[in-house]
């Protein structure tokens, strides 16, 4: 199995988890957890993701969920996915066997402090995730893997949210905004995906619409993850690339041709994006595109559109047929409806807080 092939692996394992896939379990260490989901891939991810959710909404977090996520962090400041026994060390990342600390369970473990105020855990997580930066600007899954574009959007979410301009880090010559660029489909392809991102620049003129999306949230102007969120005018623009032309490494202008290219592949599917694991609907990459739309005001017509459709699904979406909700889920529509101004109350019928708050595990 290639070095690829095994990367692609590993962001395919959260991405199950995140659409709910993976199967129901407690396991050992989930007191305080959110969900009743197995936690061995996506525990600190959607534990993050409810924290972020309840503080951007002013909510309290119970403390019993922030002592579980400080937790799981690792000596050296990041985190596995999952630790069933946090007295044991950590893991170190390994690119090969897809397994041990990694980026994004550390990038959104940033994000959940920095919606804390938990500078020194941050700035530890920070710390980690400068180091794993590859010379290609992007930042890999692992340590010493491949760089992504998801990855390299995770990490960038957590620099935005803890007040540092992460578009332009470098540890070497190149930054992110290089990266992202590589991995951007321009005028060279066709006229329906240019503004579309690859998952890795090593496959040019492909669309992971998943990584697009993260990355349009990564470059917005506003978020849901900062601790002001600035209402947008909520534009209606759709930016296209003039073509002939070239991509920019300016900020705004890149912004603006991948928010084009979301509310474009919105406008063309009912609102939604197309489920690239299964049949039906990608509602979690619909939802990321809405929190990137806003936060870059951009195609505010169509973010409204994807919103209502959002909420129409809302049910089927968060709820197991069991009746369980999927915690991941809940946390991302908490950081929607967050970056919309909208009430976490009642949401397509569900009432996201209580959602949030049932499916914390006391035992």
């Amino acid at each position: 199995m290639s070095r690829t092939t095994r990367t692609i692996a590993a962001t395919a394992a959260l991405a199950i988890a995140a659409l709910g896939l993976a199967a129901p379990a407690h396991a050992a260490g989930t007191t305080g957890l959110y969900g009743s989901a197995d936690p061995t891939y996506d525990g600190v991810y959607r534990q993050s993701l409810v924290i972020a959710g309840l503080r951007a909404n002013k909510l309290t977090v119970p403390r019993a969920a922030v002592d579980w996520l400080n937790a799981q962090q690792c000596a050296d400041g990041g985190f596995e996915p999952f630790r069933a026994d946090t007295a044991a060390a950590c893991a170190p990342g390994n690119p090969d066997s897809y397994s041990g600390e990694d980026t994004n369970a550390t990038a959104s473990a940033a994000i959940a402090f920095a919606s804390l105020g938990d500078a020194k855990r941050a700035r530890s997580a920070l710390a980690f995730l400068r180091a794993t930066q590859n010379a290609d600007g992007g930042f890999p899954y692992y340590k010493g893997g491949l760089s992504d574009v998801n990855s390299t959007a995770m990490v960038l979410m957590a620099f935005t949210a803890n007040h540092v301009k992460g578009a332009m880090l470098h540890r070497f010559e190149l930054t992110p905004i290089d990266y992202y660029i590589a991995a951007t489909v321009g005028c060279e392809g066709d006229a329906g995906i240019r503004g579309g991102m690859a998952y890795m620049p090593t496959v040019p003129n492909t669309v992971s619409v998943m990584a697009t999306v993260q990355a349009l949230a990564s470059l917005a102007t506003t978020s849901p993850w900062t601790s002001k969120i600035v209402r947008s005018k909520r534009s209606v623009v759709v930016p296209t690339l003039k073509c002939p032309g070239t991509l920019s490494d300016d900020v705004p202008v890149l912004r603006d041709f991948v928010a084009g290219y979301a509310a474009r592949q919105l406008a063309s599917n009912s609102n939604v994006f197309v489920n690239p694991w299964g049949p039906g609907n990608d509602l979690t990459s619909t939802a990321w595109a809405v929190i990137g739309l806003a936060g870059a005001d951009r195609g505010g017509a169509q973010a409204a559109l994807s919103a209502r459709a959002l909420r129409t699904n809302a049910s089927t979406y968060v709820m197991d047929a069991n009746g369980a909700s999927n915690a991941g889920r809940v946390g991302l529509l908490l950081l929607l409806v967050a970056s919309r101004h909208e009430s976490p109350k009642s949401f397509g019928g569900i009432n996201l807080v209580s959602a949030a708050l049932g499916s914390l595990s006391a035992n």
